[in-house]
Protein backbone atom coordinates (compact mmCIF):
# COMPACT_ATOMS: atom_id res chain seq x y z
CA UNK A 1 0.00 0.00 0.00
CA UNK A 2 1.43 3.25 -0.85
CA UNK A 3 1.94 5.85 1.51
CA UNK A 4 -0.21 8.87 0.33
CA UNK A 5 1.81 12.28 1.11
CA UNK A 6 -0.42 15.04 2.56
CA UNK A 7 1.42 18.58 3.65
CA UNK A 8 0.86 19.45 7.26
CA UNK A 9 1.39 22.70 8.59
CA UNK A 10 1.34 24.54 11.70
CA UNK A 11 -0.51 28.03 11.49
CA UNK A 12 -0.27 30.67 14.89
CA UNK A 13 -1.72 33.55 15.55
CA UNK A 14 -0.75 35.78 18.44
CA UNK A 15 -3.30 37.81 20.07
CA UNK A 16 -2.56 40.52 23.07
CA UNK A 17 -3.64 38.64 26.27
CA UNK A 18 -5.90 41.47 26.68
CA UNK A 19 -7.61 41.09 23.40
CA UNK A 20 -7.93 37.04 24.06
CA UNK A 21 -11.69 35.28 23.68
CA UNK A 22 -12.34 32.11 24.62
CA UNK A 23 -15.11 31.71 22.04
CA UNK A 24 -12.57 32.24 19.33
CA UNK A 25 -10.58 29.41 20.55
CA UNK A 26 -13.65 27.43 20.31
CA UNK A 27 -14.04 28.18 16.88
CA UNK A 28 -10.62 27.36 16.05
CA UNK A 29 -11.21 23.94 18.23
CA UNK A 30 -14.05 23.21 16.46
CA UNK A 31 -12.60 24.10 12.72
CA UNK A 32 -9.09 22.27 12.84
CA UNK A 33 -10.09 19.28 15.03
CA UNK A 34 -8.35 20.76 18.10
CA UNK A 35 -6.02 23.31 19.04
CA UNK A 36 -3.30 24.81 21.49
CA UNK A 37 -3.15 28.26 23.76
CA UNK A 38 0.57 29.22 24.90
CA UNK A 39 0.50 32.25 27.25
CA UNK A 40 4.09 34.39 26.72
CA UNK A 41 5.19 36.52 28.80
CA UNK A 42 5.17 39.59 25.83
CA UNK A 43 5.53 39.91 22.16
CA UNK A 44 8.01 42.97 21.61
CA UNK A 45 8.22 45.56 18.61
CA UNK A 46 10.00 48.73 18.23
CA UNK A 47 7.60 51.41 18.06
CA UNK A 48 7.82 54.34 15.46
CA UNK A 49 9.17 56.99 18.17
CA UNK A 50 12.07 54.19 18.54
CA UNK A 51 10.13 52.71 22.10
CA UNK A 52 10.14 49.32 22.82
CA UNK A 53 6.57 48.20 23.43
CA UNK A 54 5.79 44.83 25.20
CA UNK A 55 2.90 43.41 25.90
CA UNK A 56 1.69 39.49 26.81
CA UNK A 57 0.04 36.95 24.27
CA UNK A 58 -1.57 34.07 23.41
CA UNK A 59 -0.39 32.19 20.97
CA UNK A 60 -3.20 30.35 19.47
CA UNK A 61 -1.69 27.12 17.67
CA UNK A 62 -3.66 24.47 14.89
CA UNK A 63 -2.64 21.92 12.71
CA UNK A 64 -4.34 22.08 9.25
CA UNK A 65 -3.46 19.87 6.39
CA UNK A 66 -2.77 22.24 3.19
CA UNK A 67 -1.20 25.78 3.05
CA UNK A 68 -3.92 28.19 3.31
CA UNK A 69 -4.55 29.45 7.25
CA UNK A 70 -7.61 27.99 8.22
CA UNK A 71 -10.86 30.77 8.08
CA UNK A 72 -11.15 30.94 11.67
CA UNK A 73 -7.77 32.10 12.72
CA UNK A 74 -8.11 34.40 9.69
CA UNK A 75 -11.19 35.64 11.25
CA UNK A 76 -9.40 36.57 14.49
CA UNK A 77 -7.41 38.77 12.78
CA UNK A 78 -10.12 40.50 11.18
CA UNK A 79 -11.66 40.97 14.36
CA UNK A 80 -8.58 42.23 15.60
CA UNK A 81 -7.55 44.64 12.75
CA UNK A 82 -11.62 46.20 13.24
CA UNK A 83 -10.57 46.81 16.79
CA UNK A 84 -7.74 48.89 17.02
CA UNK A 85 -4.35 46.23 16.64
CA UNK A 86 -2.43 47.95 13.79
CA UNK A 87 -1.21 44.70 12.53
CA UNK A 88 -1.50 40.88 13.65
CA UNK A 89 1.33 38.76 13.25
CA UNK A 90 0.59 35.18 11.98
CA UNK A 91 2.86 31.97 10.88
CA UNK A 92 2.52 29.16 9.04
CA UNK A 93 5.13 26.17 9.33
CA UNK A 94 5.37 23.28 7.54
CA UNK A 95 5.62 19.80 10.12
CA UNK A 96 5.57 16.12 10.24
CA UNK A 97 2.75 14.66 11.08
CA UNK A 98 2.42 11.33 13.26
CA UNK A 99 -1.04 10.08 13.87
CA UNK A 100 -3.24 12.05 12.04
Amino acid sequence: MANEFRPFFEHSIYVPTAKFDTDSVRRVAAACGGCTVISSAGGAWVSPEGELVSEPVHILKAIGCGYQTPASIRAIEQHLLAHGEEAVLITRQAIDVIGI
